[in-house]
């Protein structure tokens, strides 16, 4: 089922004043029935309570407990909304999925016959957009494809909330981490090493060059060992995970995997 909310930002909910007393969110812990949630409702409504929260999924410690009333829940909460003219909200979870092979493939397709995306390794933790018969649809750095839910546990994970304050702060201080790296790739051809072919190095001054750049940081990982899926620079990576890692650096985003690769640019003599 694919996961979209049409969710509003409580700054926008439009009665957050520093002149009125603080708001009261209330309801139950988790949505058990229509009858519940109404009873409940008209009481906080009728308390002066402005805000009405229900937990629809509830997933619990005691294998077989009840987990929440699911989408029905949410037909009740709008219900709610409908009736009582209240501010309605509910616990928001995604779900991430942890890779548990050595090296799995993410296709194209949910068809384990489909085009191969990329290579992600064992440990690898991605974002679950979308559950199909076997397959999970997930939120890569090459982009969105599927892996086999054999080969991957799932769990919900619960993102904070952000006040506006601190998505500024943020976004401000990855602006300034990008321009820092932005500053440092154009630098870093002034200075390095360049591979002669015959197993030494010579030291390098043209850093008007931005392809010198680019080969004077990727030689510094010469040596480093090989891994089928990896693109860890120092912890190892195989060779399109090495030509993206070594791009990535220099604020270019290449897909893991050297046929998709063969795609991207434009083609030199």
């Amino acid at each position: 089922m694919e996961r979209t909310l049409d969710t509003v930002p409580v700054s926008e909910w439009g009665f957050f004043d520093e002149s009125i007393p603080p708001i009261v969110i209330a309801g139950p812990c988790s949505a058990e029935s229509e009858l519940q949630m109404m009873m409940t409702a008209k009481g906080l409504h009728d308390f002066g309570i402005h805000v009405f929260r229900a937990g629809i999924w509830k997933p619990r410690t005691h294998p077989g407990s009840f987990e929440g009333a699911g989408v029905a829940g949410l037909k009740w909460l709008q219900k709610v909304k409908k009736e009582y003219g209240m501010k309605v909200c509910t616990e928001v979870a995604s779900q991430k999925a942890k890779v548990t092979a050595d090296t799995l493939r993410v296709r194209a397709a949910a068809d384990a016959q489909s085009d191969v995306i990329t290579l992600i390794p064992n440990g690898e933790e991605f974002e679950v957009l979308e559950e199909l018969d076997g397959w999970l649809k997930v939120n890569t750095p090459d982009g969105e494809g599927y892996i086999s839910a054999d080969f991957a546990d799932v769990e919900d994970f619960y993102p904070e909330a952000e006040s506006k304050i601190a998505e500024a702060e943020r976004l401000a201080e990855e602006a300034r981490k990008a321009q820092a790296q932005r500053q440092g790739s154009s630098s870093s051809g002034s200075s390095g090493k360049s591979y002669q072919g015959n197993g030494s190095y010579r030291a390098t001054s043209d850093g008007s060059s931005q392809q010198q750049a680019v080969a004077n940081f990727a030689l510094q990982y010469i040596g480093n060992p090989y891994v089928w899926g990896g693109s860890s620079l120092t912890n190892g990576t195989d060779c399109s995970g090495f030509t993206m890692a070594v791009y990535q650096h220099f604020g270019v985003s290449l897909p893991h995997y050297d046929a998709s690769q063969r795609s991207c640019g434009s083609a030199v003599s």
